[in-house]
């Protein structure tokens, strides 16, 4: 069993809509893995809310605020706001999709970013 400590940024060039838009690649987690998510994270011009699916957790809402109204600022420390801070666990296999729906329309990136502690099961 082996542990360590990942992180992922998924993002769309232009979400130019109002409407809820998948963010980048859908997330695939290994049958062999455990993922502990540690933090989310939203950027995009048009603010409003950001949404986490994932297959083998249907109860969860998953539904945040969007962190940063500045993608260009995602990363450094002027202009960005903090994660969410959240703790929860996905055991593999499974899949995690972002979305973002702005509120006002801006036709800029939208991006995701999680952080996540990573357990392998049997032999890694």
């Amino acid at each position: 069993m082996a542990s360590w400590t990942d992180s992922q940024i998924q993002e769309t060039a232009s979400v130019a809509a109002t409407t809820e838009t998948k963010i980048g690649n859908t997330i695939n987690i290994p049958s062999n893995q455990n993922w502990n998510v540690r933090s989310v994270y939203w950027a995009h011009a048009g603010d409003g809310t950001g949404r986490i699916e994932i297959d083998n957790l249907p109860g969860m809402t998953g539904v945040y605020a969007v962190n940063s109204n500045d993608p260009g600022s995602m990363g450094t420390n002027a202009g960005t706001a903090s994660a969410h801070d959240v703790n929860f666990n996905i055991v593999g296999p499974a899949t995690l999709i972002a979305y973002i729906t702005p509120d006002s329309s801006s036709s800029t990136v939208g991006q995701f970013a999680m952080k996540y502690q990573v357990t392998t099961t049997g032999s890694a």
